[in-house]
């Protein structure tokens, strides 16, 4: 099984993340698309259900459209659609058969619950491409789990492409 990935989505060179915001304490990886070049199999061991990527940035409650890294530009280099996300995961080597977990570690990933919101669009670009794992999203701010896992468990809502969302 692969370790934990914390997957910065963002062309930025310059983007310099805390990793005290990651979601968890155990050990993981951290990858940045500029890293990856136009295609690879970065992604190509993430197949079990418990495997886990998190895609990290910032989304705004009721924003369907944009992942944005800190720095909350939206001019292509600091942000990511949900149709760009689903084609890195892609060109990137996920294999279509994954069950693996994408959890958009983002504030308001998921707001509102019902959708459209970046998670409930993600899911349905990643059915179109065929894909049946999970896309987890949160409807409040979120930070380390460990910090306040209850709070934030009960946030998290779940999309499955598989299921057609929205």
């Amino acid at each position: 099984m692969p370790r934990p990935l914390c997957f910065y989505p963002f062309r930025d060179k310059k983007h310099v993340s805390s990793h005290f915001g990651a979601p968890t304490f155990a050990r993981r990886d951290f990858l940045y698309l500029w890293q990856l070049g136009n295609h690879s199999t970065t992604f190509k061991n993430y197949i079990a259900n418990d495997d886990r990527i998190y895609v990290m940035g910032r989304c705004f409650a009721g924003s369907d459209a944009v992942l944005a890294s800190e720095s909350g530009r939206l001019d292509g280099t600091h942000s990511c659609s949900p149709g760009e996300l689903a084609e890195i995961f892609y060109k990137h080597g996920l294999p279509i058969n994954s069950r693996a977990h994408i959890r958009i570690h983002a504030c308001s990933s998921a707001t509102p619950a019902a959708g459209p919101n970046f998670s409930t669009e993600f899911a349905k670009e990643m059915a179109k491409k065929s894909y049946h794992v999970t896309i987890r999203g949160y409807d409040v701010a979120v930070g380390m789990y460990v910090v306040g896992r209850l709070t934030v468990d009960k946030h998290a809502i779940d999309y499955h492409p598989s299921q057609n969302p929205m």
